[in-house]
């Protein structure tokens, strides 16, 4: 089912069709199952846009992501997708955490533009 996926997308002809068809295999329901999609497929250009999905899958949970650990071992030379990680962390520490972790956010706030999840997260009802 994979390699069917991986050979249709990779039979796109227009280019950024196909890079999407990549992202969205990156997305796929695991991050093992999409790990798994990079040694089939010989492009550089189509693993960098499954490795983009991957990001991107870990940006849109909702809960915190076990796959964020094994994703910045493996793949943090994509520096250009850490972004989704640190977006994804910092949602979390904001909305889902129980307990704020005001280290943490100060930590993501030296690289990202939080201050109005931390102004909305710090007068919610949730804290």
């Amino acid at each position: 089912k994979t390699k069917e996926a991986i050979q249709i997308a990779d039979n796109i002809n227009q280019g950024s069709e196909r890079i999407k068809a990549f992202i969205d295999l990156g997305k796929t329901p695991t991050f093992k199952e999409a790990q798994n999609c990079l040694p089939m497929i010989s492009s550089e250009n189509n693993q960098g846009a499954i490795i983009k999905g991957m990001s991107e899958n870990i940006y849109e949970q909702m809960e915190s992501s076990k796959a964020v650990n094994p994703y910045l071992h493996n793949y943090s030379e994509n520096t250009h997708y850490l972004s989704n990680i640190l977006f994804h962390q910092a949602k979390m520490a904001c909305f889902f955490k129980e307990e704020r972790n005001e280290e943490k956010l100060d930590m993501l706030s030296e690289v990202l533009n939080i201050k109005d999840w931390r102004r909305i997260s710090a007068s919610s009802k949730f804290y």
